[in-house]
């Protein structure tokens, strides 16, 4: 009331994920000028965001992966004007990182419907994964039962679909808020419920009605620092 206190309407971790490559030879030798060339135009060829994909080893093992693009290039030079190394900032769109993309599939029965998918993300918010279904009965529907890492549960009602073709093929991205299926002339309307599967930190347990083939993918947040 004395003006003491800050006013806080709500927190939110804002900085972007900026990591900086430099960029050797092997051998730790000089840059041509056409080797310079030919390394600046791979750097800013687009103009556009893209994927990249970041390894700490030879595993073929992904680290962390992010949408942005290449920027705040500059050469390292010596004496003469050699030379030796190029840094580059990976401006990323978001604050944070995220994990190879994982893909979870499945046939769905009367008998054996239920998919179980722990997360592990850094982030306090749900993973909106892109669920493709496609369909062989008229409705489907999710339950997700989580259990956190506290041994407590709860259960979410999520992504009912009616009115379904046979051999229909939906996908339902809920990162995007976006729905479509391969029937060009599907209006869904009241069909669908407007409500995206929500995944959470921890167990989650998944029951399908309908019978399907259910393909989910999700990506989950790396908060890795500076890198």
């Amino acid at each position: 009331y004395d003006g003491r206190n800050r006013r806080i309407s709500s927190f939110k971790y804002t900085e972007n994920f900026s990591p900086k490559f430099t960029f050797l030879k092997n051998g730790f030798g000089d840059f041509s000028q056409e080797e310079v060339r030919a390394l600046l135009k791979y750097l800013t060829s687009t103009d556009a965001t893209g994927l990249l994909e970041a390894y700490d080893d030879d595993s073929n093992v992904i680290s962390w992966a992010s949408i942005g693009n290449f920027s705040e290039i500059q050469l390292y030079k010596i004496a003469n004007k050699r030379v030796v190394g190029v840094t580059a900032v990976w401006d990323s769109i978001s604050p944070f990182a995220f994990s190879d993309l994982y893909t979870v599939t499945k046939t769905i029965t009367a008998t054996d419907n239920k998919i179980t998918i722990n997360i592990d993300t850094d982030d306090n918010k749900p993973v909106y994964p892109r669920v493709t279904i496609q369909t062989s009965s008229a409705d489907v529907k999710f339950v997700n039962k989580h259990t956190d890492l506290l041994n407590n549960s709860k259960s979410y009602s999520s992504l009912e679909l009616a009115n379904n073709n046979s051999g229909e093929k939906i996908i339902v991205d809920g990162a995007n808020k976006i729905i479509s299926s391969s029937s060009t002339k599907r209006i869904f309307g009241d069909d669908f419920n407007w409500v995206w599967l929500e995944l959470h930190d921890g167990k989650n347990e998944l029951t399908i009605e309908g019978n399907c083939t259910v393909t989910i993918e999700y990506r989950e947040v790396r908060k890795i620092g500076e890198y």
